[in-house]
């Protein structure tokens, strides 16, 4: 994998923070004019998994690789996750405008770290 996928994947551990369960753990209500909803996962680093996974696939790579190194990048913490946590700690509805705000995130975190091409990866899932 190149050095730039690689800092890219470190740049984007944090993404599950732009999550609404997360704002609302940091103390905030509204964001932009926009009421948070209340009773939503706040794990950030699940949340980057189930984000990631998807962001991931949306650009190309393999539903395999993505998984694995969304599972990679949300154990930054030190604790890997099972698939069934990262599955209920993304229970929450992503609405077109988080959505729109992640997808800008991932590009920039690409493009700022030369990511603009797949990334290299072993064709044995177990490399």
């Amino acid at each position: 994998m190149s050095v730039a996928w690689i800092s890219a994947l470190v740049g984007l551990h944090d993404l599950g923070k732009a999550s609404p369960g997360f704002q609302i753990k940091l103390g905030r209500s509204h964001i932009g004019g926009y009421r948070l909803e209340r009773d939503q996962p706040d794990r950030h680093d699940i949340s980057t998994a189930g984000l990631l996974l998807n962001l991931l696939k949306d650009q190309g790579l393999s539903h395999t690789t993505a998984d694995c190194l969304s599972h990679a990048v949300a154990a930054h913490h030190g604790h890997p996750f099972t698939s069934e946590e990262i599955v209920k700690g993304n229970r929450w509805k992503v609405s077109d405008t988080w959505a729109m705000a992640h997808a800008a995130i991932f590009q920039a975190v690409l493009c700022g770290t030369g990511a603009t091409v797949l990334p290299d990866t072993p064709s044995d899932p177990a490399d």
